[in-house]
């Protein structure tokens, strides 16, 4: 399934790179659990990169799909006694937004559904 969802985000890609603009996204994220299950969960950097194609409607609005590869996660540290222990959960995702992108005086402003996948998730102490 995850394949079709890849093959079918690249189909899309490509089909708008050939109707305009095509471009490198990358980025850098820092993420963290919230809940009532996660407390005690500090932060973790992360990062994002992949591609992006916008098809334009008119001058102001186009849609735009992305195909990104994205890091997130947590860390904890918990003392016990006089032991410390160190925990680190990283999740990778395949994130597939498809944005309308408007473009007004200079500003852009993009709007639109993401589909996610996990690919994969570890936990390391």
């Amino acid at each position: 399934m995850k394949k079709l969802i890849l093959g079918a985000g690249l189909a899309l890609i490509t089909g708008f790179a050939s109707a305009q603009q095509v471009g490198i996204k990358a980025g850098l994220n820092y993420t963290t659990f919230k809940g009532d299950d996660a407390k005690n969960y500090d932060y973790r950097p992360g990062y994002t990169v992949g591609v992006t194609a916008r098809k334009e409607i008119n001058n102001h609005i186009g849609i735009q799909p992305e195909l990104l590869f994205t890091s997130k996660g947590a860390k904890t540290e918990t003392t016990n006694g006089n032991t410390t222990s160190k925990e680190k959960t990283r999740l990778n995702y395949l994130d597939v937004p498809v944005l309308l992108s408007i473009q007004t005086s200079g500003l852009f402003f993009e709007v639109g559904p993401q589909i996610s996948f996990l690919l994969k998730g570890t936990h390391t102490n």
